[in-house]
């Protein structure tokens, strides 16, 4: 073989894995905006797409029957308009108490009291939660209490912190 069909080869070689990159990238990008969504669009006039999906996914796991669903309904629906209250009156005292901090002269008193407000509001959204759960649970068969109990510890789990709070805040600073 001569220099020039060993060039010649390293030429087309490269002509070859030249378009079959350009061919690759193609695929890739045609492929990405047609990427099918792990979990389907929710429907956001129904509203927040948290509480939607959350009561489809409890009604499944609970196997729930007509009745059941239709009682289950009602108890969300009301349990959603009471905490969208509660933490829209919560969101209000923080941001009172924000305005507050950055006055010109601040008022101790008044944070004091937006403060201890905020405490109760917190504890009425920890009595919703548990009236909201005794009152799931009076339309709940045994099995469906078993696998509900179960769900919740889970949750309980996910939610817990993975390292200790003041670590946690440190790691931001």
């Amino acid at each position: 073989m001569d220099v020039y069909t060993k060039n010649k080869y390293l030429f087309w070689s490269l002509v070859f894995f030249g378009l079959l990159n350009t061919m690759l990238l193609v695929i890739l990008i045609i492929q990405i905006p047609n990427k099918p969504d792990r979990m389907p669009k929710p429907d956001f006039e129904k509203g927040p797409p948290g509480k939607h999906r959350m009561k489809d996914f409890m009604k499944s796991e609970l196997n729930l029957n007509s009745t059941q669903e239709s009682k289950f309904d009602k108890i969300m629906e009301g349990h959603f308009d009471r905490i969208d209250s509660a933490m829209s009156n919560l969101m209000t005292m923080r941001q009172q108490i924000l305005e507050e901090t950055f006055a010109d002269k601040v008022n101790q008193s008044k944070l004091d009291s937006l403060s201890v407000a905020i405490g109760n509001q917190h504890q009425n959204l920890e009595k919703m939660n548990i009236n909201h759960f005794i009152e799931l649970k009076s339309i709940l068969n045994q099995e469906q209490l078993k696998k509900a109990k179960e769900m919740m510890r889970d949750m309980i789990r996910l939610k817990a912190p993975k390292n200790k709070p003041m670590e946690r805040h440190r790691d931001r600073l």
